[in-house]
């Protein structure tokens, strides 16, 4: 019964990313204007690609690190907290970059 109700959590989210976009983007465009959109893609674009290099397929490791050893606690929590530091370590240089780019553009 989890594994049903679990999929029909996941399918409303799924559906909810999907439908958000068709409901916001013609406000956001008719209040922003041709050029508005234009700027905000733009940033999106580029603050995407620093989310990009502080990521760094971290999640997928992750995943993959806590389900070989599920079944030792102590040894599932300090991987734990060691991906998450190493995360917050890349996102940092990602955003120390990304500062770096906002200076000199």
């Amino acid at each position: 019964m989890r594994i049903i109700r679990n999929y029909f959590y996941t399918a409303g989210y799924n559906l909810l990313i999907l439908l958000t976009p068709l409901l916001t983007v013609p406000y956001i465009s008719r209040v922003l204007g041709p050029t508005g959109v234009g700027i905000n893609a733009t940033t999106n674009s580029i603050i995407t690609y620093f989310l990009l290099f502080g990521t760094v397929g971290i999640t997928i490791y992750g995943n993959h690190e806590i389900a070989f050893i599920r079944d030792n606690r102590k040894q599932r929590s300090q991987t734990f907290w060691e991906i998450e530091i190493l995360q917050l370590l890349t996102i940092s240089c990602a955003y120390l970059a990304f500062l770096v780019f906002l200076f000199f553009e």
